[in-house]
């Protein structure tokens, strides 16, 4: 009997510890496949923290409190849309910066392929690599069509309190908006913030 007895509680504890493992191992898929939220206009957007392809800590929050901050999300340096895009936009950086905005790009690429695109794409503005994809889970913002691990192209204009002010979500790979616009939606925000709070805000 007692034999018996001792061969029930073993059964017991396996099948429990079998459980326990079965959770766990849920659980672990679940975190990684879990979404986070693509940046909406007019809603904070998500902070994070990351190195650059020159190795120096970015940190979106502190950041933007220094002034506008327009988020390019890109596929990779090897998408030639992709250079051209980046490219495009640093014509109008130095504009941007004398309006105390500045822009920061960020695809899958490895630290070593976004230092790449940085330098012979001639980029006056941060690059930073996500190639572990945090940031592509962080933002729920994997290319629509296609099934790789990708950004899907946008760029956001996000103010100095955090909030998304503009943004664009092209259709497809080759769905980027002017920079011209770019450039006015920041120009846009800087002069709304100069002007203050309207009477209305400042009843409420």
């Amino acid at each position: 009997m007692a034999q018996g007895n001792r061969s029930t509680s073993q059964v017991v504890i396996v099948s429990v510890v079998l459980v326990l493992i079965a959770a766990v191992a849920v659980t672990l898929m679940t975190s990684l496949h879990s979404k986070g939220a693509r940046p909406v206009v007019g809603e904070p957007i998500q902070d994070f923290t990351a190195v650059d392809s020159q190795g120096v800590t970015f940190t979106l929050s502190e950041e933007y409190a220094k002034g506008p901050v327009v988020l390019i999300f890109y596929r990779g340096f090897w998408c030639g849309i992709c250079q051209n895009q980046l490219q495009d936009l640093e014509q109008i950086r130095p504009d941007l910066e004398a309006l105390g905005a500045q822009m920061v790009a960020i695809s899958t690429d490895g630290q070593a392929l976004a230092e790449r695109a940085r330098v012979d794409l001639g980029l006056g503005y941060r690059v930073i690599p996500d190639d572990r994809l945090k940031l592509l889970r962080l933002f729920d913002h994997a290319e629509t069509y296609s099934n790789d691990d990708i950004f899907h192209p946008a760029v956001y204009v996000i103010d100095q309190e955090g909030i998304v002010r503009w943004g664009y979500f092209g259709d497809d790979a080759a769905d980027r908006p002017p920079t011209d616009e770019v450039y006015r939606a920041v120009l846009e925000l800087v002069r709304a913030a100069d002007a203050g709070p309207t009477p209305a805000e400042t009843e409420s």
